[in-house]
């Protein structure tokens, strides 16, 4: 009995009447952020890859929504590095980052 109760002390994750927690590294957690923003925003990727570089004022007239309601989707969307905003004279333009690309198109197939 007292072998038992050493060894649940010792090394307590040997009760198994609680599981351990698993540990998710940033690298994953990002990638899960991205997918959930690329599955709740796909209007919004699938009107950027049909033509771009687009203005937050095209995409709200594609999508048929208002222009502050698009630009919300779009920050959220730039803040997980899914797309790119491009900044030339007075213009402001966004196109998809195609580093993710595959990301996306799993995303699209699931």
């Amino acid at each position: 009995m007292g072998a038992a109760q050493d060894d649940q002390q010792s090394n307590p994750g040997t009760a198994g009447d609680s599981p351990r927690p698993k540990y998710f590294g940033p690298d994953y957690l990002q990638a899960q952020k991205r997918i959930a923003a690329v599955r709740s925003h796909r209007d919004v990727i699938e009107v950027l890859q049909s033509e771009q570089p687009l203005s937050a004022t095209e995409i709200a007239q594609a999508l048929g929504t208002s222009k502050g309601s698009t630009l919300l989707w779009l920050r959220r969307l730039l803040r997980l590095d899914l797309i790119k905003k491009i900044k030339f004279e007075h213009h402001v333009l966004y196109c998809t980052n195609g580093q993710h690309q595959t990301l996306i198109d799993t995303s699209f197939q699931e």
